[in-house]
């Protein structure tokens, strides 16, 4: 929980946020982005600040707690928007980091994440807000944090942002008070014409409670300032200039470079950027030089070529050089070929290393209900090999039933020689019936191998909707290998009236994580939410025993009440886990209020209290409390 607080403060520190952790130096493909998103009471979407961000680099956590993708959420790359599993309350906090991709993401016209600075915006798009929290530690120890942020639209193409925290500890049981450690962050963006111009500072002191999560990196000092200049239709030239200071560790990185793309309407795009870095720890500095050349070319016919190279030299240490050749074709007809080769080579005192992998794709329809995708990826180094066949095909054989095939086998070898590769593959078809009124029938067989272990899947699920109101489900696997049979029996219910009511409750045994391989464990949980009037209830349990003899549980409710624009709510939370030879128990209890006095102003208020408790005597036990007030307003 404490990284929920800490998250409630990034809330309104969001614009320091993005001076400091949104810093790259010169030459980097990608931009680091957080955005903080309140819970509107659904699963979402949710709108990120910016669409068509970095594919696989999204990391989500809510609370402070870290959720697991495909499982607790989904990622819309195209759109920049992230959903939920199950309603995310108004009193929750998600955070969500991940990569934009310069001259490929765009601001995402409908977000509402924040930072403040981009999203609660008045008629010139000024903010003012302000967040007070008060933490006790065990050792009745006080220490107050407060902050400030503000941003300022000057102008069509002008914006200033800037933060503010102050961080006062009081050592009471030393009789005196500990040092004040200060952060604050300026950022400012001017653009005219074809100019744009840009640039941040930030600074904290080392030892701020809460440090990065709370908006400013503890120790740091960093400053970025970019220039882009568009001379002439499809030219832009660009400049950046970086530097970043560890206080602690007296070391300085400092870097600078230059960009040129040129990206005309049909013909081939060009590009060239340098980078120039140098890193200074006192006792030694580092030199690096970094340029990347790309090419990109779409033909009117389908043909795509795609090259880039990036070279890295270093006056000390290892030179690195990485190539990359594409090569696809895209028919009307459905039809669609890829080649690409990625050379890798790595040279030092200790001799040359060179990686090379090749693959080559396939997909194509075979008449109008069937798609059949194959590919082939081989990749050698010096020191082994590894290969990667798969196939897959989907097929509609009839309305409201689909079959799917698939097949996987590759191998990892400890030697150039395919002689002493270590086996995997796996063999699958499945099919799914939509065809029966209010059910949905799903099997799979299958069969898996690694190494020298192989494992026989078959399967079934199925999810009955006999109303609007109710839903059931369940499935059965049977996995049967050399040293056993391990099954998975799962079952679901879910019933709802309308949005008063919703009981929800579900049993696993063994069941798999997002790989697909079981967990010895058995899992139950139970959750029940309602709506009555002005007043909602809330509350859930749930119990998961491993083979080890671990048992954990958890156990929350929650009361709230809303009166006009005014809402007051109070929860729990109980989790422990049971061993051998511990116990833990962990309590929060909680009471807040907020009031949203329009589109212009609003006010929270919260405290909590947190016990935790260890049953071994080497542990002792501990007593937090936290309150926090925040305050927002633009005009």
């Amino acid at each position: 929980m404490a990284a929920f607080f800490a998250a409630a403060l990034a809330l309104y520190f969001a614009g320091a946020a993005l001076a400091a952790e949104g810093l790259a130096l010169a030459g980097d493909n990608s931009l680091t982005v957080t955005d903080l998103l309140v819970g509107q009471a659904k699963a979402g979407p949710y709108a990120l600040s910016w669409n068509h961000i970095g594919a696989a680099t999204v990391s989500v956590s809510l609370n402070g707690l870290s959720l697991l993708r495909g499982v607790d959420y989904t990622v819309d790359e195209a759109a920049g928007t992230v959903t939920f599993a199950k309603p995310v309350a108004p009193s929750d906090l998600a955070r969500v980091t991940y990569l934009r991709r310069p001259g490929v993401s765009q601001v995402n016209a409908v977000s509402l994440a924040l930072p403040i600075a981009e999203s609660a915006r008045g008629p010139l798009g000024s903010t003012l807000g302000a967040s007070y929290l008060y933490q006790r530690t065990p050792d009745h120890a006080g220490t107050l944090t407060h902050g400030f942020v503000g941003a300022l639209q000057t102008g069509a193409g002008s914006r200033l942002s800037g933060a503010l925290l102050l961080n006062d500890p009081a050592a009471k049981q030393f009789g005196t008070a500990g040092p004040r450690k200060r952060g604050w962050s300026l950022a400012g963006e001017q653009r005219a014409g074809r100019l744009a111009l840009t640039g941040s500072l930030a600074r904290a002191e080392q030892g701020l409670v809460g440090g990065k999560e709370q908006g400013l990196e503890a120790g740091v000092e960093s400053l970025n300032l970019g220039a882009t200049y568009q001379a002439a239709r499809g030219l832009t030239a660009g400049a950046t200039l970086a530097r970043r200071s560890d206080l602690a560790a007296d070391s300085d990185t400092r870097a600078i470079g230059y960009s040129l793309a040129y990206q005309p309407d049909r013909a081939p795009s060009l590009g060239l950027a340098h980078t120039t870095t140098t890193r200074d720890d006192g006792r030694s500095s580092l030199l690096e030089e970094k340029n990347d050349y790309t090419f990109l070319y779409k033909s009117p016919v389908g043909v795509t070529v795609d090259a880039s190279l990036t070279d890295l030299s270093r006056d000390r240490g290892a030179d690195e050089s990485t190539a990359k050749y594409a090569l696809a074709y895209s028919g009307r007809d459905g039809l669609s070929l890829g080649a690409a080769r990625v050379s890798q080579s790595r040279e030092d005192a200790a001799g040359d290393a060179r990686t090379v992998t090749d693959r080559l794709s396939l997909k194509t329809r075979l008449g109008p209900r069937s798609v059949v995708t194959a590919a082939q990826e081989i990749q050698r180094t010096d020191q082994g090999g590894a290969s990667a066949t798969s196939l897959d095909l989907t097929s509609a054989v009839m309305r409201g039933v689909d079959l799917r095939a698939r097949y996987l086998n590759s191998g990892i070898a400890p030697a150039p020689s395919e002689a002493n590769r270590t086996p995997q593959a796996v063999s699958e078809a499945a099919v799914k019936v939509t065809a029966i009124p209010l059910t949905q029938l799903s099997g799979r067989i299958g069969k898996e191998r690694f190494a020298d272990t192989a494992t026989d899947l078959m399967g079934v699920d199925a999810v009955m909707t006999p109303s609007r109101a109710l839903s059931l489900g369940g499935g059965y696997t049977r996995r049967s290998r050399d040293t056993g049979i391990l099954d998975t029996r799962t079952a679901n219910l879910t019933l709802a009236a309308g949005d008063a009511l919703k009981l929800s409750g579900e049993y696993a045994e063994n069941p798999t994580d997002d790989a697909g391989q079981p967990l010895l464990a058995a899992r139950s949980k139970v959750n029940l939410t309602t709506q009555i009037g002005s007043v909602s209830l809330g509350g859930g349990a749930g119990r998961q025993t491993d083979v080890a003899g671990v048992e954990s549980a958890l156990y929350e409710a929650q009361v709230g009440l809303r009166l006009g624009r005014h809402r007051v709510y109070t929860g729990y939370r109980l989790s422990n886990s049971f061993a051998p030879d511990l116990r833990k128990d962990d309590q929060v209890y909680r009471l807040g209020y907020s009031h949203d006095a329009g589109p212009n102003f609003s006010l929270s208020l919260e405290a909590q209290l947190l016990l935790y408790r260890e049953s071994e005597h080497l542990l002792a036990d501990r007593t937090e409390r936290r309150a926090q007030a925040s305050l927002n307003a633009r005009f």
